[in-house]
């Protein structure tokens, strides 16, 4: 093929992995001469390098330029740019471009390229970037010479690893906003948090966000390729949550010298860096593995182009030169690109057409077809506002004052979320641009001076939106000097909260250390959060034993989240347990771990001492049994009493009543034991507590998973649950009946009327026993049928201020009855 013409300038290139020091060793080099000039694929990048020249130049002779800031001294010596915003008019000694293995790229190649082939320095040149773009150079600048230089470090491929067991100091690199914030909501709530990096964040928000990195509040961060490109942290492992991207034409796998270029983030200067997948990736297959720590990637075989030498005679001749083909073979035509798209969209417009009529007009219309779309998304809307500034300064000469503060007053709002607010910035960024274009705007340094003003009050309410929404810096805070060491102070407020380093981290109840919901999963900082834990324990502790009765509590109540446990000040320590005797369960400490052997002998012999105590109290009907004189049957009876709780079915105690005496009857009746036609209990244990009481005892000794049926204190009937034995009930003061639980005194009452009533001929079931029954009527008929009927026909009460209630089940059938029992009269009444 046909070469270039040789130039007069020396032409290098130093190519190589990241973490090379190429471009360290190159702007070295820029600074021997009087003059330099460095063009950068970032705009963040820009801005770093250009900071980093002030700490070596006077402000002065250093200027920066880039497509939406420029700042430029008047005489500078030394410019920091954007590749694309080169000032190639200014004649420097020593041109530098950084990373020219962009030329591939399908997006911005075509501007690498152009800089490979047109941008020289007055006595050097010099070209960095990756190996593979050897090739490339090598034919379009045969007379350049090619220095290789090795990574620093060693990288290394260590896998894959959950997102909760990344190490400090890691990236994790995704390729979507949405993609980002997903990975970051979860660093937040496994590690404290992360810094965000993404390429539409603006230099001032970007740096905001390292800051918070490198200063060792935050140990992760979560970004996207854009820390691919020379962005230099203290970074010991990348970890890729995504191994796909959307390169602008569709979905795709990265390519291994994609991979390269992020995990080369990892390890600076000579310390080892690793590198692996999380969030369900994959790991890296073998090949891809290798080709990364080896440096081993195919070389580059075609860039893009497109021809810079344009011809403004007319609108068809400008389109033409576009579309000249390129001169060689490893040059591929850029024909898509966006400027080029909008001014053959916009050069269709008759409006726009018409005031085509000169090179000056055309050269103003290709211009402002360059403005770009930070936001990438509104492709009409940006051609709508392109239209509208080539149009403006067509007619006005500039744009006028008006106009643009009517654009600009909707972008200075820093309210919104993170999305609104990125969003914003990326508008605003394009009036920057073009505030920064010569003549375009009466006062320019007045617009570049609000634009720049809007961006950065737009950065500061990003920057901490960002860090609300990902950083909890007292995680962070904690976890930095966790590591570091450091001794923590800390304390426990009368109120409970445990403070550590002066934040809140959780609250102490008794023996319980509760954390914050967001600090549950750090477990160096509960490690750290326990250490000092164990005398505030150790405090309370001594107050519990020490602590009147008054201070303990049992909770009954069923719908109380504390139900069961025993309460110290309403903070449960406690619970019961199955002892030998139901009415002497034994004590389990809770939350005991934090209590040395002594402490948990000791609390546990003063809560069994304030139960026994308070159990006594509630069922004192029960104890008075115990302790009374009793002897012969009446103890017995009594004794059956206890062990059933107060209720003892008259079918189990039969043998014993029968034994009974008139005189010992009279001692029962001394000691308020009911003895029923159902069943002998006490009446004082149908008190709520008591029940309540009676019920959860039960439960315990039964060993019965989950928690009792607790009916209502003023409730006198509710519908039986299947699975809960008869024995419970009884335990509660309840009588199992057909479909339904009737409290015992209620069901004694019934049984009586009914009996009553039954010998006078049929039962009426009137409004009166209906009510005492106190159920749906479609329970009626078991009910009944559970005293004893179930063979008679009952009859309903016609009188008209009674309830009537037709189709009561028909007595049962085949079934024998005593014709000379009182009740067979039953069995020839009829249903009305």
């Amino acid at each position: 093929m046909r070469h270039l013409p040789k130039s007069k300038t020396k032409i290098s290139a130093i190519l190589g992995p990241t973490n090379t020091g190429k471009t360290h060793f190159a702007i070295e080099r820029m600074l021997c001469h009087q003059t330099g000039m460095i063009g950068l694929p970032l705009r963040l990048l820009a801005r770093e390098v250009y900071e980093r020249l002030l700490t070596k130049k006077l402000p002065y002779e250093v200027a920066l330029i880039t497509g939406e800031e420029k700042l430029i001294p008047e005489n500078p010596k030394f410019y920091v740019c954007t590749v694309e915003a080169m000032p190639l008019d200014r004649k420097v000694d020593c041109i530098i471009i950084d990373e020219v293995q962009l030329a591939a790229d399908r997006d911005r190649g075509h501007i690498f390229t152009e800089r490979i082939l047109n941008a020289r320095g007055l006595s050097e040149t010099i070209f960095l970037g990756a190996d593979t773009i050897r090739p490339i150079l090598k034919s379009l600048v045969p007379e350049i010479t090619i220095k290789k230089r090795d990574r620093l470090s060693k990288l290394e491929c260590v896998g894959y690893h959950k997102l909760g067991r990344l190490l400090p100091r890691s990236a994790v690199i995704t390729f979507s906003a949405q993609q980002v914030y997903e990975q970051a909501e979860s660093l937040r709530a496994q590690k404290g948090g992360c810094v965000i990096v993404l390429g539409a964040l603006s230099p001032q928000t970007r740096n905001a966000q390292i800051d918070l990195y490198q200063s060792g509040e935050v140990d992760y961060m979560v970004a996207t390729d854009a820390i691919g490109m020379g962005l230099n942290m203290d970074l010991n492992h990348v970890a890729f949550a995504s191994n796909k991207k959307f390169d602008g034409y569709s979905t795709r796998r990265l390519f291994n010298s994609e991979i390269a270029q992020i995990a080369g983030r990892a390890g600076r200067y000579l310390t080892n860096g690793t590198f692996g997948t999380t969030n369900k990736i994959p790991s890296f297959d073998e090949a891809s593995v290798a080709a990364v720590e080896e440096h081993r990637f195919p070389s580059i075989r075609q860039v893009f182009w497109r021809n810079s030498k344009l011809d403004f005679h007319s609108i068809k001749a400008l389109i033409n030169s576009l579309e000249v083909p390129p001169p060689y073979p490893n040059l591929r035509r850029k024909g898509d690109a966006d400027d080029q798209t909008i001014l053959t969209t916009l050069s269709a417009n008759q409006t726009i057409r018409d005031r085509l009529n000169s090179s000056q007009s055309l050269k103003l219309f290709w211009e402002t077809c360059q403005i770009p779309d930070f936001t990438k998304t509104l492709t009409e809307n940006h051609a709508s506002l392109i239209s509208k500034v080539f149009l403006n300064l067509c007619d006005y000469g500039n744009l006028p004052d008006h106009w643009v503060n009517g654009h600009l007053s909707k972008l200075d709002r820093t309210d919104g979320d993170i999305d609104s607010l990125t969003a914003r910035i990326s508008h605003i960024r394009t009036w920057t641009y073009i505030a920064h274009r010569n003549n375009w705007l009466a006062n320019t340094k007045n617009w570049q001076e609000k634009t720049r003003s809007i961006e950065d009050r737009l950065s500061d309410s990003l920057h901490k939106k960002l860090t609300q929404r990902f950083v909890d810096k007292r995680i962070s805070i904690l976890a930095r000097d966790i590591r570091r060491n450091k001794k923590l102070i800390s304390a426990v407020k009368n109120n409970g909260e445990v403070i550590v380093e002066g934040h809140k981290v959780g609250k102490l109840s008794g023996l319980l250390f509760t954390p914050d919901e967001d600090i549950r999963t750090d477990k160096a900082i509960n490690s750290a959060i326990r250490r000092v834990l164990p005398l505030e324990i150790k405090r309370n502790a001594n107050k519990i034993l020490h602590s009147p009765d008054q201070f303990f509590t049992l909770q009954l109540e069923i719908n109380n989240k504390f139900f069961g446990k025993i309460l110290w000040n309403d903070t449960p320590i406690a619970k019961l347990k199955k002892s030998q005797t139901i009415l002497h369960p034994t004590v389990a400490i809770l939350n005991s771990e934090n209590l040395d052997n002594g402490d948990r002998q000791k609390i546990s012999s003063r809560i069994d001492q304030w139960l026994k105590q308070e159990i006594r109290k509630k069922l004192f009907h029960l104890f008075s049994l115990q302790d009374s004189f009793l002897s012969g049957p009446t103890a017995g009876v009594a004794y059956q009493l206890r062990e059933n709780l107060s209720v003892i079915p008259k079918d189990n105690i039969n043998k014993t009543l029968k034994h009974l005496t008139k005189s010992e009857r009279k001692i029962l009746k001394k000691h308020d034991i009911c003895v029923g036609k159902l069943a002998v209990y006490l009446p004082s244990s149908l008190k709520p507590l008591a029940r309540n009481l009676n019920g959860l005892l039960w439960w315990i000794y039964n060993d019965k998973k989950g928690s009792p049926i607790q009916p209502h204190s003023s409730c006198t009937s509710f519908i039986k649950t299947p699975g809960i034995p008869d024995e419970f009930y009884r335990s509660i003061g309840f009588e199992p009946l057909g479909p339904r639980v009737i409290r015992i005194d209620i069901a004694e009452r019934i049984s009586q009327i009914l009996h009553h009533r039954a010998k006078n001929g049929p039962i009426t079931l009137d409004r009166k026993l209906m009510g005492i029954l106190a159920c749906p009527s479609k329970d009626y008929t078991g009910v009944i049928k559970a005293f004893g009927y179930e063979n008679d026909v009952v009859k309903i009460s016609k009188n008209p201020r009674y309830r009537k209630i037709k189709n009561i089940q028909k007595s049962m059938k085949n079934t024998s009855s005593d014709r000379t029992s009182p009740f067979s009269i039953l069995s020839n009444l009829e249903l009305n």
